[in-house]
């Protein structure tokens, strides 16, 4: 038994109900994965508690760009409490940035609980027992990838250092209090996403400082050449001239931008929509890149509107 140096368990300061409900919300995300849907939660609040999702740790190992998780698994199909059948799985991720290696593990049962309805559908509750619904075992076609998924997660969380899973569940949090409209100013990155060619900025703390690394002196370019050549690390300021201007600054920052956003002239503005649901950190670059051209979003409109430049 664990105890803290309040004398109380592990058990009184996080219920084990909590970890339950967190654990499964993550399984509902790879089941919405594995059926080709997005799962655009980055973290869960329950009873108090805040931890980063499944979808959460993806998202900052993508944006990372340091963390990488080896193809091989191993994979065991075990008893655990009593008769109950799981499939177990453990892989390997590694975080070249500041390399570390560790193991993660996770397993799924077999056979997953399913809520007794009655004939309008609704759950059947348990005499006696408030908030308790009855309930029956049925095969479970994804716990495979439940386990993996689970591992994965385990594994690229275990080589994150705390104080950048801090940062980010603090960034999420700021994120969604902006989309809310309850925070006015939108939130930085912590740092600038590695994916898109932008210098790897270490949080400013204590844990994380060191030196920056030596980079070759930048000639100043000449007249003949700033207009030629685009700056690179750095998002395009200023109205766009063209409807490919507005095309190629947003695919100079994001790949595979084409398949994500749909680019129009609409006469005096350039229209951006979106072709299918945007994963959140992916549609705030997106929203960073279009507001430094002067676009803004329309939502009546389902879009963001540009006004043209000079030569529009």
């Amino acid at each position: 038994m664990i105890v803290s140096k309040d004398n109380k368990t592990l058990a009184e300061i996080v219920p084990k109900d909590v970890f339950i409900e967190l654990d499964r919300s993550d399984e509902q995300q790879i089941v919405l994965q594995a059926m080709g849907e997005v799962a655009g939660e980055l973290f869960y609040e329950v009873h108090g508690t805040k931890r980063l999702s499944l979808e959460g740790i993806n998202s900052i190992a993508y944006i990372m760009g340091d963390v990488e998780v080896d193809p091989w698994v191993e994979w065991e199909r075990i008893e655990l409490f009593g008769d109950r059948v799981y499939w177990s799985a453990t892989v390997r991720a590694r975080n070249n940035r500041f390399n570390l290696s560790s193991l993660g593990t996770a397993e799924a049962p077999e056979l997953q609980e399913i809520y007794d309805r009655d004939e309008r559908n609704q759950r059947i509750p348990i005499p006696n027992m408030k908030g308790k619904f009855r309930t029956h075992l049925e095969q479970d076609e994804f716990c495979r990838r439940k386990a993996l998924g689970k591992a994965q997660r385990n594994a690229k969380r275990s080589v994150m250092p705390t104080v950048v899973l801090k940062k980010w569940l603090q960034y999420f949090t700021d994120i969604k209090l902006y989309q809310k409209g309850t925070r006015r100013q939108k939130p930085e990155m912590p740092f600038k996403p590695k994916n898109v060619d932008a210098e790897y900025q270490v949080l400013n703390t204590d844990e994380s400082k060191e030196p920056p690394p030596e980079e070759p002196p930048i000639e100043k370019p000449t007249d003949e050449t700033v207009s030629a050549e685009k700056p690179k690390g750095e998002t395009p300021q200023g109205p766009p001239e063209s409807i490919e201007d507005v095309r190629e600054r947003i695919a100079d920052f994001i790949a595979g931008s084409d398949t994500l956003l749909v680019v129009s002239d609409r006469g005096e503005y350039f229209r951006v929509g979106k072709r299918k649901t945007l994963d959140s950190e992916i549609e705030d670059h997106v929203d960073m890149i279009l507001t430094n051209m002067g676009g803004t979003w329309d939502k009546d409109a389902n879009c963001w509107k540009i006004p043209k430049g000079a030569k529009g």
